[in-house]
């Protein structure tokens, strides 16, 4: 049964069945999520930063996109810098957005990682992303 709802992106009204977002939104980001395939496949390396960049899009929202593996069909393009150690890596790891190295020691519980205090991995400065502390 189809009800009135608010759109989890845009905020507009439209009859939810599924989806929590309005049609016009999932269009969209169909639109994009084909933009930045076409972009990738044009070229063998891109960074997350150049793609935020030439779609106007935050780099939260492309991670979000990698962890929800919406963008699988270009991982082997991108080039992704790890959250714990800041090492370029190309393939991401299952969805995560950690080295290979680093995963293992999040998982062992020898690096802790904050969502409150955020480090931009680029930089290495504050900036409201994730925060890393290395315990090793």
């Amino acid at each position: 049964m189809l009800k009135a709802a608010n759109c989890k992106t845009c905020g507009k009204v439209f009859l939810k069945s599924i989806n929590e977002v309005c049609p016009e939104c999932i269009k969209k980001e169909q639109d994009l999520l084909k933009g930045i395939n076409d972009y990738c496949y044009s070229r063998t390396s891109v960074s997350l930063h150049e793609l935020a960049h030439e779609f106007d899009e935050s780099v939260a929202k492309l991670e979000k996109y990698l962890l929800e593996r919406k963008l699988v069909q270009v991982m082997d393009k991108l080039d992704l810098i790890c959250r714990g150690c800041g090492v370029h890596y190309t393939i991401l790891n299952e969805g995560r957005l950690y080295c290979k190295s680093c995963f293992d020691k999040l998982e062992l519980g020898l690096l802790s990682v904050s969502l409150d205090d955020k480090i931009n991995p680029y930089t290495g400065k504050p900036d409201g992303g994730w925060q890393v502390d290395k315990q090793w």
